[in-house]
């Protein structure tokens, strides 16, 4: 799926979401609802900076709309 966009959308996670996209350019998120666990990364988004950096016009890398995040931490516990 390398250069491809990955999207999920419309659904609730009950515990932490791990997405490793390596070789995806650009991942979206919407009406994505988490509850994770205190003291654990309620979203975790592991690798997608080690992809180049896109051009001027390219469209962003990451989009997050809409989505709600319960409990969890900011970084690594």
């Amino acid at each position: 799926m390398e250069g491809e966009l990955l999207e999920l959308s419309g659904f609730h996670a009950n515990g932490q979401i791990d997405i490793s996209p390596w070789d995806l350019q650009q991942l979206r998120l919407t009406k994505l609802s988490v509850r994770a666990p205190p003291g654990a990364p309620a979203v975790h988004l592991d690798e997608i900076a080690l992809s180049p950096r896109p051009a001027a016009e390219a469209p962003a890398r990451l989009l997050m709309d809409e989505c709600w995040v319960r409990g969890g931490s900011l970084g690594p516990p």
